[in-house]
């Protein structure tokens, strides 16, 4: 599953995700469209958002292919 449908399936806004991570909105867009990279502090920052929110525990494989949001 991609991020990108991972934050739909669980009505996560990417304001939302924005907002947990201290970062604008239109990065995440960028980063989610993959016109830019996602760093690999960015990357662990994401995953700790999504494991608070959903309350169980995601891999790197889950939700990221190559390092972009897939």
């Amino acid at each position: 599953m991609s991020l990108r449908n991972l934050l739909g399936k669980h009505g996560i806004s990417q304001a939302e995700l924005a907002k947990g991570l201290g970062m604008g909105r239109s990065t995440i867009s960028l980063k989610l469209s993959g016109s830019r990279r996602w760093r690999q502090e960015e990357i662990n920052r994401v995953l700790d958002f999504l494991q608070r929110r959903l309350g169980r525990r995601l891999t790197y494989e889950k939700v990221f292919r190559n390092g972009k949001a897939a």
